[in-house]
Formats: C-alpha cells, structure tokens, sequence
C-alpha cells in the first residue's frame, strides 16, 4: 500500500477485531519452509507496532518444539493510561492469554518494564528472565566544542502519547528573558510539532525552529547548548528513551525531564553531565541556565559506566540464550 501510516491503522483495526495478525501467521509459515537446517532457538524482538515477531515465534514453537525466547523493547501492550483500556489493547491481552504460556524466556530494556511485561502474560511459567539497555554505538564523540554566546537547546524525536512539551516550552519562555537570542530546535514530524506548539506566543515560537527531516543529527548536535529529552507525565511511568542512548555518546550536557519514580530517573542518578528534572517548567529552566553557563565545564566521562554497561548488553543476551538452549 502507498500510504504506510493507512496501512497501519488497516493492521491495527483488524488485529483489534480478530486478536490476530495474519501477516504473522503467513510469515511464519514462509519461515518454516525456508528453514534449511537444524537451528537452536527462536528469538523474537518485539515492539509495540511489529508485533509480528511474537506471534510468529509462537508458531514456530508449537512447529518447532524449540525454546523461545522474547525480548520485548516496548511495554506489549502499553499501559491503559497510554493508550486506554479499548479493543486494541483488549486484543493484546487476548493474545498474551493464548500464547504466553509458552514462552521460555522473557527480556526487556529495564527492570520495571519487565516487571509490567510479566504482570501482563496471565500464564507466563516461572520462566529466567533478563534486563539489558539498549546498545549503543561506539564511545564518547569527538563532539565539537561549543562556542555560540547564544544557547541551543536540541530536542530529536516525537512527541507524542502521553509526552508532552508543556514544560518545555514554558521553560524556555522564561530562559528567554535572560538569553533573548536563545533558540531551541526540534527535529521530528512537523505534525507532532504543531500540536505542541499550539497556542505558543509569537515571541516564543519565533525562537523555536522545527526540521522535519535532516541527514545530518550530528550538525545539529555540534551546534547545540543542550540536548533535551522529554519522558511521559504519568505516574509509574515504565519507559525507557531510546534517544537517551543516542544522547550519551555526545559531549553535551542533557536535559532529561523525567519523573520520580521513572527508570531514567534511577538509572542515570548519579550522573552530573545529565541534569534531571521533574515534569515542572521552573526545574526545567534552571537546567537550561546550568546548561547554558557552563557547558563545557561537565566531565563526561561519568557516564562511561552506563555505556560499558550498554555495551556488555548484547553479549550478556547471548549468554542467557546459550544457557536456555543447554537446559532444553
């Protein structure tokens, strides 16, 4: 189809109707058929909107007889006060419901979304399971020093569910007032943008500029103050920023609005170069102004320990999987 974002809403009404997803179904069986020797494991990588994965691994189990292992980067289904408790999440239960009991390992990205993920699979057997962040490439960047007089602060990515840039943007109306040349860009899908910045003062939105599409982050990144990451207004939140790993590698100081009780808050405690703030515009600008004074004053290597960690990931999941295949 021409359209993705049509065929997505096609593929999301009919797996809310039928608790199924035939493209999975067919995939699998073009899988099985192409199988030209004996294999050790399945290994489905999942996320929220290619479900595919899951429910094909679930066939090539009950085929197969292998173990089958999942490692799941989002919350499957994502929380009610995500998405509501209606048909589509409805359909995700449903599906847990018939196949989780045949999982024989269990993965996701941090300790709470596991937690979720486990609260979820009504049948899940007491199954090994692991938490592993998600890879990151290379270390820290050559990043250009900064040397504008005029702050800017860089968000890269959506907003959207319950993201919201409310803080954001009045922050940095207040931060304007002590730097009226300042300027925050946003890089993402212009469409999120204009929601967001709806109703947003003339003398604020003339600061702020939006590019929808870029090949080069890293020119963005070069010239920034700042790099901004914004996690969702919810208590309890589950989710790890994938951009966070992204952000790391750059030697620049993050601004990570997150809440107090979110795994960004507790796996990046500790780290002075990423300033953390709660869902509030008078923390979030007192970040930019600690930014915007001093940085090239952070030492970042201090966060050389989450990215070893990051780093080991991949290699702690292989090892997990060998030991499965040896146990069955």
């Amino acid at each position: 189809m021409p359209y993705p974002r049509i065929k997505h809403i096609i593929k999301i009404m009919l797996f809310s109707l039928a608790g199924r997803d035939w493209i999975s179904r067919r995939l699998a069986g073009k899988l099985q058929k192409q199988l030209d020797r004996d294999y050790d494991i399945i290994l489905s990588l999942c996320s929220n909107d290619r479900f595919w994965a899951l429910e094909a691994g679930a066939c090539l189990k009950r085929s197969l007889g292998l173990p089958w292992a999942c490692y799941c980067v989002d919350a499957i289904p994502a929380p009610a006060e995500w998405i509501g408790n209606g048909p589509y999440r409805n359909a995700w239960l449903r599906l847990w419901k018939k196949i989780g009991g045949n999982i024989d390992y269990l993965a996701s990205i941090c300790d709470e979304m596991l937690a979720y993920q486990k609260s979820v699979i009504p049948d899940l057997p007491p199954v090994p399971a692991g938490t592993f962040l998600p890879p990151v490439s290379g270390s820290l960047a050559d990043t250009k020093p900064y040397t504008s007089e005029n702050p800017v602060f860089l968000y890269a990515g959506r907003i959207y569910g319950r993201r919201t840039a409310v803080y954001l943007l009045e922050a940095f109306s207040m931060f304007l007032k002590d730097y009226p040349e300042a300027e925050l860009v946003l890089l993402g899908l212009l469409s999120d943008f204009e929601r967001a910045l709806s109703g947003c003062p003339q003398d604020v939105s003339s600061h702020i500029r939006v590019e929808p599409w870029t090949d080069d982050v890293q020119y963005w990144i070069d010239r920034s103050t700042a790099l901004i990451d914004l996690d969702a207004d919810i208590p309890g939140d589950i989710y790890l920023s994938s951009k966070m790993f992204t952000y790391l590698l750059q030697k620049r100081p993050i601004i990570c609005e997150t809440g107090s009780d979110s795994p960004s808050r507790r796996i990046f405690k500790g780290i002075p170069s990423i300033l953390q703030c709660g869902h509030d515009a008078l923390q979030l600008y007192q970040a930019m102004c600690k930014a915007a004074g001093g940085s090239a004053d952070f030492d970042y290597s201090d966060r050389l320990g989450i990215i070893g960690e990051s780093h080991e990931a991949p290699a702690r999941l292989v090892k997990d999987l060998e030991i499965l295949v040896l146990r069955k």
